[in-house]
């Protein structure tokens, strides 16, 4: 009965946690969606795939983590979806915009 009662609380706390990643997710993908729009005057379907594509990235992120958790690889596997960023706005910006974040990049992943 105890263990059943830990392996419960267990899987309780790790829920809280996803949610809690999930929550920031949601507020990051927000923010890197409404600077971009602010800066490079972007359409508002634009705005929204560009919230995907950072959905899409902490998604693929937290699948490494589940799997690599407590190891040194993790770091490794979240630079490998990082590396994809770019080409996944190159897909949902127009040439003119994606160039022109091209150059600013930095200021809006890292805000």
């Amino acid at each position: 009965m105890k263990e059943i009662i830990s392996i419960l609380s267990l899987m309780l706390l790790m829920t809280q946690n996803i949610n809690a990643q999930s929550a920031k997710a949601t507020e990051l993908a927000q923010k890197i969606s409404q600077q971009m729009t602010d800066s490079l005057k972007i359409t508002e379907q634009e705005k929204n795939g560009i919230y995907a594509v950072n959905i899409k990235l902490h998604n693929e992120k937290m699948v490494w983590r589940l799997r690599f958790a407590e190891t040194d690889s993790l770091a490794k596997y979240f630079q490998i979806v990082e590396n994809t960023r770019d080409s996944l706005y190159k897909s949902v910006l127009p040439q003119a915009k994606y160039a022109e974040y091209i150059k600013r990049k930095n200021q809006f992943v890292r805000n």
